[in-house]
């Protein structure tokens, strides 16, 4: 039987949690969508989209050299120094908008790609200690509790930003605009940074000093394979399947900025519902339900922008609704049941290595998506070819392609380990 966390317990993760929703404001207006818009706004091609949605996920290549310093600065400390690098990018990220009449769209290109690294690295680098911190502070029986309420947070922090940009963006867009909504990314930076520093350091753990064979053995080399090739699978397509409906409606639909924005915030609705169904069944039930939850409902949502991609669709309210509510439970049902998933198998021995490879591959997959499809998308012959009632083109292949892999994720998921039964938290 789980117990229910203690106060002290509660109060710690309330800090985690208030971080995590002016962390995920920060970072949602600088590296999401509004950056995506920017970018349009400055003509940048498909390929080089996917380039700016890959920088993040590549970048965290860095967490594995980092991790040998992790014990020597400690887990607080190399964290807090990550974010506080990054948030002084995001200033250079609101001053450049004002500076594109005086420098020129390629230029500015150039400078937000270069600060886009360097805001990617540090945090990419500082990275490695944030899921060992975390998996120190909270007991096992509480994690599936703790990762629900804190991605219910960043939900609303995507919920709130959305709906600001959406009316932000009603009117006519500017560069001005996007100056304003990167100010906002820095004053959310700020605020995160303080309440990060609000939350109890803890030594670093025995687990986290030193690696062993078993760091690359979770439950075993086979389970190991099997959990990173499911990571694998879905991350990339969940990445690019982000990514590119924006395009596709901009170019085939006439989609106004404000349109797009208006369907995320209707995502991040259905995934705030979805996260507060899930607040304690992790915990109660296991992650193997929520997972394949996930990949069904991403393949549903794959499958109506292949045939929206096709037109055999209409932009309708009701396929508008079936897209917002498989793509909001799917994130919502991967994002808990993965992490989870990956603290449940760390090893007893190694275990800020093995989280640091788990995080690398995922964010490999995060990156590759977007570049691979983004390239595709780039040459991929134009126009579009008949065949049947269908109208064939890059973005139609593309949804089929994710919509196939999704699927195929549900082979290694089917085959790994079992779940532990949950210990029950010591706080009472």
């Amino acid at each position: 039987m789980i117990a229910a966390p203690g106060r002290d317990l509660r109060n710690t993760v309330l800090r985690i949690n208030l971080f995590q929703l002016f962390n995920t404001a920060s970072f949602t207006l600088v590296n999401g969508v509004p950056m995506i818009l920017f970018f349009r706004e400055l003509g940048a091609s498909d390929f080089l989209l996917g380039i700016v949605a890959a920088l993040g996920p590549v970048l965290n290549l860095l967490q594995i050299p980092a991790t040998r310093y992790l014990p020597r600065i400690g887990y607080r400390r190399l964290v807090v120094g990550g974010w506080s690098l990054r948030t002084g990018f995001i200033a250079g990220m609101a001053l450049l908008p004002w500076a594109v009449p005086r420098i020129g769209y390629e230029a500015a290109t150039a400078t937000m790609l270069l600060l886009l690294f360097a805001y990617n690295a540090s945090r990419g680098a500082s990275l490695c200690g944030f899921l060992p911190w975390m998996a120190s502070l909270v007991p096992e029986g509480s994690r599936g509790w703790y990762l629900a309420r804190d991605l219910f947070f960043s939900a609303a922090a995507n919920l709130l930003i959305l709906a600001s940009s959406f009316l932000l963006f009603r009117g006519r867009s500017s560069l001005t605009t996007f100056s304003w909504i990167f100010w906002g990314s820095f004053a959310a930076g700020i605020c995160s940074l303080w309440l990060l520093r609000q939350v109890p350091d803890v030594p670093v753990a025995s687990a986290d000093r030193s690696g062993s064979k078993d760091a690359q053995k979770p439950s075993g080399s086979r389970g190991l394979l099997n959990l990173l090739a499911f990571n694998g699978l879905t991350a990339s397509s969940l990445a690019a399947g982000a990514v590119f409906w924006v395009p596709l409606l901009q170019a085939e639909y006439r989609w106004s900025p404000a349109a797009v924005f208006g369907l995320l915030a209707g995502q991040s609705g259905v995934i705030l519902l979805s996260l507060a169904f899930l607040r304690n069944r992790i915990d109660r039930f296991g992650n193997r339900p929520a997972l394949f939850a996930s990949v069904f409902a991403m393949v549903i949502c794959f499958v109506l922008w292949l045939a929206i991609a096709a037109r055999l669709l209409p932009i309708h309210p009701i396929t508008l609704a079936i897209l917002v509510s498989s793509w909001g439970i799917g994130f919502s049902c991967f994002q808990v049941g993965n992490v989870h998933l990956a603290m449940q198998l760390a090893p007893r021995e190694g275990r800020s290595e093995y989280f640091a490879r788990f995080s690398v591959v995922n964010s490999l997959a995060l990156g590759a998506g977007p570049i691979l499809w983004g390239a595709f998308l780039a040459f991929f012959p134009g126009g579009k070819r008949s065949i049947g009632p269908w109208e064939i083109d890059a973005y139609v292949v593309l949804f089929l392609c994710l919509s196939l892999l999704m699927a195929a994720s549900l082979f290694f998921l089917a085959r790994l380990p079992g779940e532990r039964t949950p210990q029950s938290s010591p706080a009472r």
